[in-house]
């Protein structure tokens, strides 16, 4: 052997040094799949680059990521939202879903709404997920059906965390949409903190009858969240947080809001 295939052959890695190279990528290849993998189950990018819509920010999937079927009418037009009601979605325990089944979810709200309720559409503008998908449910445009009457629901967005807080705790990346959702929506519509209820006290500060509607976990978060900023005794709106609603300014609602004879809840 010359003095070159000796040099040549001190130059080449050992076998185990080029396994373990392999391994080395192939451990990296198989993180970064695993990382798009949960960023698809999400929703995020790439695969809603062209098919979501931004909100300061926050990703939000829209109604035809879930199947949304067309309202069986228009809902009264929401011209300026001064408030946002958290709700939570009652019932069972709801596990931590895929992408596939949460829209599926949302679609059954839908349906129920629709179907059983006799509502125009799904009753809620915004739904965060286990997951911390954020979905459009209603357009934001219109007013919606979740707060328990028209009064209520004037100038109202409504905002679904899907589970039951009172048997459950709220999944932290849930509050974290949450909270980045919130936040978005008060910067673009110019809402206070103090502005940001809980659909037992909208219902309460309009006198209608209380619900243990956003569960305790979820109330419980929302205290804190609204303890970051301004505080208020009273809603922007029709009705105030607590005691009877002010007649005055039930009279001061355009007479189209007024005349509405659907109760929503």
């Amino acid at each position: 052997m010359g003095d070159r295939e000796r040099r040549r052959e001190k130059r080449r890695p050992p076998a185990v040094g080029r396994l373990l190279a392999l391994l080395f990528w192939l451990a990296v290849l198989g993180w970064a799949g695993w990382q798009l993998q949960l960023r698809r189950e999400r929703g995020e990018w790439p695969w809603t680059l062209w098919s979501s819509r931004g909100l300061g920010g926050v990703v939000v999937l829209p109604r035809s990521s879930w199947g949304a079927a067309a309202g069986r009418e228009t809902p009264p037009r929401m011209d300026r939202p001064r408030r946002i009601t958290l709700h939570h979605l009652g019932g069972r325990a709801v596990e931590e879903l895929d992408r596939v089944e949460a829209g599926r979810t949302i679609k059954a709200i839908q349906q129920d709404h629709v179907g059983r309720r006799g509502w125009d559409d799904i009753g809620y503008h915004y739904v965060v997920d286990r997951s911390g998908r954020v979905w459009e449910g209603r357009p934001i445009t219109r007013v919606g059906a979740h707060a328990g009457s028209a009064e209520a629901n004037e100038g109202n967005i409504g905002v679904l965390l899907l589970g039951n807080f009172d048997l459950q705790a709220p999944a932290p990346r849930q509050l974290e949409s949450a909270r980045r959702l919130l936040d978005a929506l008060r910067r673009k519509h110019g809402i206070a903190r103090s502005s940001v209820s809980s659909h037992d006290d909208v219902r309460r500060g309009c006198g209608l009858a209380p619900t243990s509607c956003p569960g305790k976990g979820l109330a419980e978060w929302l205290e804190r969240y609204r303890e970051g900023g301004e505080s208020s005794a009273m809603l922007e709106g029709p009705c105030p947080v607590s005691g009877a609603p002010d007649p005055r300014l039930v009279q001061s609602l355009p007479s189209k809001s007024r005349g509405l004879a659907e109760v929503r809840s």
